[in-house]
């Protein structure tokens, strides 16, 4: 029996990392959506494989450490000169801690993608 699913072909890095999960790159479609197009590749995985159940628990814990990825949201100019114009310190203060956040996520981020680099490097093992 064969799994497939899709995924946006702009996503090269994610397609790669499935590949170690025993999937294998089978087509690339045109998907149209109202006004908007994009392409997707289509992988497919033998359920059969040897060491599937292993795959598919690397893969599990591969995108449950993506999906803790966080995201951030850049300064608002508007918000800034505010700040600045009316109230420095607390301008000041404000800048400092988006700052201070930024870098917290990002050693967050980079933690996750650590974990995600040895998930699949422990998939690619199984081969």
């Amino acid at each position: 029996m064969i799994e497939t699913k899709e995924i946006y072909s702009s996503e090269k890095e994610e397609i790669n990392d499935n590949l170690a999960f025993g999937w294998q790159a089978t087509q690339e479609t045109s998907v149209k959506t109202g006004k908007t197009h994009h392409m997707e590749t289509i992988l497919a995985r033998e359920m059969n494989i040897p060491h599937y159940n292993e795959y598919v628990q690397l893969e599990k814990q591969y995108y449950s450490l993506k999906s803790q990825f966080k995201y951030y949201e850049s300064m608002e100019p508007f918000t800034v000169a505010c700040y600045l114009l009316f109230l420095i310190i607390p301008g000041v203060l404000y800048i400092i801690f988006r700052l201070k956040k930024k870098k917290k996520i990002e050693k967050f981020n980079n933690s996750l993608k650590e974990q995600m680099a040895k998930t699949v490097d422990q998939a690619r093992n199984l081969h």
